[in-house]
């Protein structure tokens, strides 16, 4: 599981994804690194997430997750009014 952790941060840090991390790994990273890849890169939501992870609080899944402004952004232009 650390070697596909080591890959996603790898991944996220070249698509200027920032994961939070000073160059160590721990058992904590596959789950904060898939909360992050789950948000930010393959669009699922919050909520989703959030029942993933089994988080009875959506704000404790915001802790572990950065959502960009572009992101917000860009789900808010999607919206048909």
């Amino acid at each position: 599981m650390l070697k596909w952790a080591i890959k996603t941060d790898k991944r996220l840090k070249e698509q200027g994804k920032s994961t939070n991390y000073q160059e160590k790994l721990t058992p904590h990273t596959p789950r904060h690194s898939s909360a992050i890849y789950l948000l930010n890169i393959a669009k699922r939501p919050m909520n989703e997430v959030q029942q993933l992870l089994g988080h009875t609080n959506i704000a404790t899944t915001q802790i572990y997750t950065r959502v960009d402004n572009e992101d917000m952004k860009m789900g808010y232009k999607s919206i048909k009014w």
